[in-house]
C-alpha cells in the first residue's frame, strides 16, 4: 500500500466535520439515551510491505456505540489471522482494541454518514512455541481513521460498510488499509445505566 494512503484517509476524516455548514450537522440524540452494538466482517485490502511475509485471513469487529457530549462514542475490538508466506516467520493474531469518538451526518432519512478517529491498543500474538514467552505476545500503539455508511432497516436494526486506514506504531510503522460490513442494532440505554454514565 502507498505509505501515505493512511495519512489522505486521517487527512479526510479530520477536515470533513469543518466542511459541513450548521444546517448540515443535525441536533445529534441526548449523550448516552441509546447504545448500540454491531458486528462486523473484516478483510485488509492493502497494507505496506512490513506485512509482505503473511497473508490476512477475514476476520471479526465488535463494537459498542453511543452518542456522546460531542458526537458519537465507542469502544470494540477488532481481530485477524496473518498466515506465514514465508517458511521460518511465524503467524499471528492480531487484535486491535480501542476507543474512538466522530461525527455523524444524516445524508438521508435512511442513510447515515460517519467519519471517525480511534485510538487503542495492537496486539500482536505469535503463532510459534520455539519463540520464548516474552516474545509470544507484543502490544503496540495504534491509531485509524476511516469512513462509514449505516442504513437503517427499521426497528432499530441497520447494515454497515466501512474503510479505514490503521497506523500501528512498531518500528518500522505497520500500516494497513481495512474494509468492513456488517449488521447492527440500536437500543434505548436502561434508565440505571445511563444513570450511571452520566
Amino acid at each position: 500500500m502507498s505509505r501515505c494512503r493512511p495519512v489522505v484517509i486521517v487527512s479526510l476524516a479530520l477536515a470533513a466535520p469543518g466542511a459541513l455548514t450548521s444546517q448540515e450537522r443535525e441536533p445529534g440524540p441526548e449523550p448516552f439515551s441509546t447504545i448500540g452494538f454491531t458486528i462486523a466482517g473484516i478483510a485488509q485490502a492493502s497494507a505496506n510491505r512490513e506485512l509482505d511475509a503473511w497473508v490476512s485471513d477475514p476476520g471479526f469487529e465488535l463494537r459498542a456505540l453511543f452518542p456522546f457530549y460531542a458526537g458519537p462514542a465507542e469502544i470494540g475490538l477488532h481481530q485477524q489471522t496473518f498466515d506465514a508466506r514465508i517458511a521460518g516467520v511465524p503467524g499471528f493474531r492480531g487484535r486491535f482494541i480501542f476507543a474512538g469518538w466522530g461525527w455523524d451526518v444524516r445524508a438521508a432519512r435512511s442513510l447515515r454518514l460517519r467519519v471517525a478517529t480511534r485510538l487503542g491498543v495492537y496486539d500482536f500474538q505469535f503463532d510459534a512455541a520455539s519463540l520464548p514467552s516474552y516474545s509470544q505476545s507484543e502490544n503496540e500503539i495504534a491509531t485509524s481513521a476511516g469512513a462509514e455508511a449505516a442504513w437503517a432497516l427499521g426497528g432499530g436494526w441497520e447494515v454497515m460498510a466501512a474503510a479505514r486506514g490503521r497506523i500501528v506504531l512498531t518500528e518500522p510503522r505497520m500500516r494497513q488499509f481495512v474494509l468492513a460490513a456488517g449488521v447492527g442494532r440500536i437500543f434505548t440505554t436502561p434508565s440505571w445505566l445511563r444513570d450511571f454514565l452520566d
